[in-house]
């Protein structure tokens, strides 16, 4: 290679895939926000998700997989917790983070839309639907005036 970068102001760069979190390290998930329309669907999870709030609302949340698209990822994630199939993804933002032990966390936040509404099942105890109007106070992660921003932004861009 004739080419050499040298980073110089924290860019992303990263190595082969690790077995655990590390201190310094970085690791990049996929918030999957899932709709029909203008209609958003959260899932009451009883165990929560990866040692976050027990019972709270979440979406479909995980880690890309070393070489999966993003869409595949998507789709993966949204099965395997929702057991519905992915219609369409779409690329909200990327936020980022660095946590108590400087670990920095990116997550790409997206829009799924799905074929049908999930249903409850052994890990989800409850769908709860909402829109811009009806935002409920306690999912994971997200404020009640983040949801709102994602409805309005659903409602200008619902197809």
């Amino acid at each position: 290679m004739s080419f050499q970068y040298y980073y110089e102001h924290g860019e992303a760069n990263f190595g082969e895939p690790l077995k655990t979190e590390v201190a310094g390290g970085a690791h990049l998930t996929t918030e999957n926000i899932l709709h029909i329309g203008t209609t958003i669907y959260a899932l009451r999870l009883p165990d929560g998700i990866h040692g976050a709030t027990k019972n709270a609302l979440y979406f479909p949340h995980g880690l890309i997989r070393f070489g999966e698209k993003h869409p595949e990822c998507a789709q993966r994630l949204v099965k395997e917790l929702a057991g519905v199939n992915v219609v369409r993804v779409q690329t909200y933002n990327l936020s980022t983070w660095v946590d108590d032990n400087n670990h920095w966390h990116m997550c790409l936040n997206s829009l799924v839309e799905i074929e049908e509404p999930p249903s409850v099942s052994a890990s989800v105890s409850e769908v709860v639907a909402f829109d811009e109007e009806h935002v409920p106070r306690d999912i994971e992660w997200w404020t009640p005036e983040e949801m709102k921003g994602i409805s309005s932004f659903l409602a200008r861009h619902a197809r």
